[in-house]
């Protein structure tokens, strides 16, 4: 798909289409059967630590460069 044909797409649908009831609990089964790609908790977003502080920073500068969000 060129990117014309996605950006017309995106233009005539600006609402993300939600899953029905069965469609989400369809999905979290899925999530939950799956051990190597748990769903992220609390705890796990509790202990999470800014891209800043575990990148190397050089790579850090290389990958924020020109970001209006770097700090």
């Amino acid at each position: 798909m060129s990117n014309r044909n996605v950006k017309s797409f995106i233009g005539r649908n600006p609402l993300p289409i939600m899953p029905t009831d069965a469609e989400d609990a369809a999905i979290n089964r899925g999530i939950a059967a799956d051990p190597e790609n748990p769903e992220l908790d609390a705890a796990w977003f509790a202990a999470a630590r800014p891209a800043s502080e575990v990148l190397p920073p050089a790579f850090f500068a290389k990958l924020t460069a020109g970001s209006p969000h770097a700090a």
